[in-house]
């Protein structure tokens, strides 16, 4: 201990190695290692220091880029706050603010001058229907480049309503399935003064010709060679193709299609005219009208798209003119299939003494619960408008 200077400040086992080294004589056991032990402490101690040296640092460092991240995160927020900001204002800038100055109207400020330009705003049009004289029909806005959706036919006391057109001299018919919205517009309600109810008015309104439809055999029964059915009922306005090509002769009428027949049978010859518009859905217009005039009771049907039986057509058809236009000129004692208890007996016996129904055989079959195809329903109405072509002078 004496050959070591107190400034020294060596480590402990260091100090107790130089003792064990400048005495003489062995060194006891529990001397060495006592100084083994010390010198493990002191490495141990040694690593501690160092630790905390790096850990210090490391936080200090950490500090740094921290506080950085810290500022680059606001900096991000403080640019997106100023982004939003920036899109409001342009958005408030693209408004025509002119206090006073005449371009911003309020509803009491409106005259209708400007009207070619109403919707235009937003990238929409303004259809205005003009009834000319008829019920109002309200305005309706559309995008550009839209179908118009029809709006429900106006009326006028005594007179047929007969669509919508584009000029108030009613030169252009506006044609709700092809013509689309390109500006503002307004249409104009073509009316028809109403003629007195009669026979009289079922008049040809159009020409049919032999290739009007590409699935009608004209050598058929109903075709243009043979019974003329088809031709007829296209010609009077009571039926038309189930496209702008085909009239699908063998295809089942709907009730919906009945009722559409019968309306406009009714219609024409209590007005002259026989034009509805379509809404949606596209038969509710004749439903509606058939319920007004009588020829069928509110929800008496429900299911609308199926199949007509050949005994609700007739229950249909002889409700679409007065009782007092189907003259009796036959005789019907029985037939084999309408019995009592066949639903709508009576409106069937009545078309059978018309001449209107002849049956399916020479005693007269009906078939009442069977569906009716659109061919025969065109040989029945044609009967029912045009009386020359009923067929009387049978007994059954």
């Amino acid at each position: 201990m004496g050959y070591l200077s107190p400034v020294c400040q060596a480590p402990s086992f260091i100090v107790e190695l130089l003792h064990l080294a400048c005495y003489d004589g062995d060194n006891t056991e529990t001397e060495v290692m006592s100084a083994i032990a010390a010198k493990s402490a002191y490495k141990r101690d040694c690593r501690g220091r160092r630790l905390k040296t790096r850990l210090r640092n490391h936080i200090k460092r950490n500090r740094k880029n921290y506080e950085g991240i810290q500022v680059n995160n606001m900096k991000k927020r403080l640019f997106s706050i100023f982004l939003a900001l920036a899109m409001v204002f342009s958005l408030f800038a693209a408004m025509p603010i002119a206090m006073g100055a005449g371009n911003i109207y309020s509803s009491s400020d409106w005259t209708g001058e400007d009207e070619d330009n109403m919707g235009e705003s937003d990238g929409t049009h303004t259809v205005t229907f003009n009834s000319m004289g008829g019920s109002s029909v309200a305005p309706a806005t559309y995008e550009l480049d839209s179908l118009i959706v029809e709006p429900a036919a106006p009326t006028r006391s005594g007179y047929v309503f007969g669509g919508w057109y584009t000029e108030q001299d009613c030169t252009n018919k506006w044609n709700f399935a092809s013509d689309r919205v390109t500006e503002n517009i307004t249409l104009f309600a073509n009316w028809t003064l109403q003629g007195s109810a009669g026979m009289s008015n079922f008049k040809s309104t159009g020409a049919y010709m032999i290739s009007q439809f590409t699935d009608v055999n004209e050598d058929q029964w109903y075709g243009l060679n043979d019974q003329k059915v088809i031709a007829r009922a296209f010609e009077y306005g009571l039926m038309k193709g189930n496209s702008a090509t085909t009239f699908n002769p063998t295809g089942n009428v709907t009730v919906a299609e009945a009722i559409t027949i019968a309306a406009r049978v009714h219609s024409i010859y209590a007005t002259g005219a026989g034009n509805f518009a379509q809404g949606n859905p596209w038969y509710q217009v004749y439903v509606d009208y058939a319920v007004a005039n009588e020829i069928i009771a509110d929800k008496y049907f429900t299911n609308f798209a199926r199949a007509a039986t050949r005994a609700e057509m007739a229950f249909i058809f002889s409700r679409s003119l007065p009782s007092g236009e189907f003259t009796e000129i036959n005789t019907i004692n029985s037939l084999p299939d309408v019995i009592s208890g066949t639903p709508y007996r009576e409106s069937i016996l009545m078309l059978y003494r018309a001449g209107i129904l002849t049956g399916s055989d020479t005693l007269g079959t009906f078939y009442p619960a069977n569906n009716v195809t659109r061919a025969e329903a065109a040989a029945i109405i044609s009967r029912v408008i045009l009386p020359d072509t009923r067929v009387g002078g049978r007994t059954y």
